[in-house]
């Protein structure tokens, strides 16, 4: 996804799901720019719980969670019921 503000951040890894966040801003010249933000999240819950909170980050973090990640979620959740 797209880097997210500072503040963002913080309350993103206030979440007890939220494992591990890595931020990614360069602006070198004659590079195209990368601006990127990646979350792991973990539940020790069911495996579908997986979705659930994918569904509330996604509320709370409009743009944090791509239909792509949610249905490769859903794909997984289901391959290993």
């Amino acid at each position: 996804m797209k880097a997210r503000s500072q503040e963002d951040l913080i309350r993103l890894y206030g979440n007890p799901h939220v494992d591990y966040i890595m931020q990614l801003e360069t602006s070198v010249a004659g590079m195209e720019k990368i601006n990127y933000c990646e979350v792991v999240i973990s539940t020790g819950q069911e495996k579908e719980d997986i979705l659930n909170i994918l569904n509330e980050l996604e509320e709370e973090f409009p743009g944090l969670v791509s239909d792509d990640v949610k249905a490769n979620a859903g794909e997984l959740v289901a391959k290993y019921q």
